[in-house]
């Protein structure tokens, strides 16, 4: 099952009901969080979470994160 709430995510529920993926594309409400789409949790259909959220040696990263550091002369690697 296939959930959108707009503006915030999109979920991706198995038969069972467990959630096999959230793709959130809301920004963060802080501006130093690296404000980039990503998706976590990751998890395999055994329920295993094969993604991170926030880890203690790289706080701004978060789940499975796709950038281009410069794109067009604009910074899109995030942070300040």
């Amino acid at each position: 099952t296939v959930t959108h709430v707009h503006g915030e995510r999109v979920s991706v529920r198995a038969a069972g009901g467990s959630e096999l993926m959230a793709y959130v594309y809301a920004p963060d409400p802080d501006p130093f969080e690296s404000r980039k789409p990503y998706a976590h949790p990751l998890r395999t259909l055994g329920g295993r979470t094969v993604t991170g959220y926030r880890p203690n040696d790289h706080r701004w990263h978060k789940g499975l994160q796709m950038t281009a550091s410069h794109l067009s002369g604009q910074n899109f690697w995030g942070g300040n």
